[in-house]
C-alpha cells in the first residue's frame, strides 16, 4: 500500500510556478517587514504616537507578521512531508534547510518591534479598542515580557542563527509540523488556508 501522502492541495512540485511565486513572495514580505519596522517602528518617538496610531502600527505589523506566517507554514509544510516520506530526497532536504534559515532574518523587525511595544502607554486599552488586537493578545503581551531581557540587536541575531544551527531530530525542529498536518487532514480541499502557526518558532525575543 502507498502510503505517501497526497500534497497535491499545498504545491505539486518545488519547481512548480506556484512554490516559486511563494519563495519568492516570502522574501520580499521579510524583506518589507524589517523596512517596515525600522522606518515606522521607532523606539524614542513611541510614547508620542496617539493610542489611534498605535494600534494601526501594530495591526500593520500583525497583518505583516501572519503573511509571513502563512508563506512560510504552507512551504515549510510541503518541504517536511516531502522529506519525511523519503529520507533520499535531497531535494526536499536542500528546501527545508534553505526555508530554516530565513528564521533569522526576520531578527531586526522582532527586536525593532519587541522594543517598541514596551513603550506604548495604555496598551492593555489600546488592545482592548481593536478586534485584531484582541485576537493577538497573548501574542503582544509575550514580546512586552520578553523585552525585558533582549540582548544587543547583534546578540540577538547571533543567538537566532546559533539556534538554526544546534542539532535537532529530523530535518528541522519541527516544532509547527504537527498542528499543520492536522489542519492539512481537515483541509485538503481548502489550499493553504492556514492559520497564523508560527508564534513559536520565529525568533524567540
Amino acid at each position: 500500500m502507498d502510503m505517501r501522502w497526497n500534497l497535491e492541495p499545498l504545491y505539486s512540485s518545488f519547481e512548480s510556478e506556484e512554490y516559486i511565486s511563494d519563495s519568492k513572495e516570502l522574501d520580499a514580505r521579510i524583506a518589507g517587514l524589517n523596512n517596515q519596522a525600522e522606518a515606522e517602528l521607532i523606539v524614542s518617538k513611541a510614547k508620542e504616537l496617539s493610542p489611534e496610531e498605535s494600534a494601526t502600527r501594530i495591526g500593520k505589523y500583525l497583518d505583516s507578521f501572519i503573511r509571513i506566517s502563512k508563506l512560510y507554514s504552507g512551504l515549510s509544510l510541503y518541504a517536511e512531508l516531502t522529506f519525511s516520506v523519503d529520507a533520499s530526497n535531497t531535494e526536499a532536504k536542500k528546501h527545508t534547510e534553505i526555508l530554516e534559515q530565513k528564521l533569522p532574518e526576520l531578527t531586526k523587525a522582532t527586536v525593532i518591534f519587541t522594543r517598541w511595544i514596551a513603550e506604548i502607554s495604555n496598551l492593555d486599552s489600546i488592545i482592548q479598542n481593536s478586534s485584531l488586537l484582541k485576537e493577538h493578545r497573548f501574542f503582544l503581551q509575550e514580546k512586552i515580557e520578553s523585552g525585558t531581557y533582549l540582548l544587543s540587536d547583534r546578540e540577538e541575531l547571533l543567538a537566532a542563527r546559533l539556534k538554526i544551527q544546534a542539532p535537532t531530530h529530523g530535518p528541522s525542529s519541527g516544532i509547527f509540523l504537527l498542528p499543520p498536518l492536522k489542519l492539512l487532514l481537515k483541509q485538503m480541499g481548502k489550499k493553504k488556508n492556514f492559520p497564523s502557526l508560527l508564534y513559536g518558532i520565529w525568533p524567540t525575543v
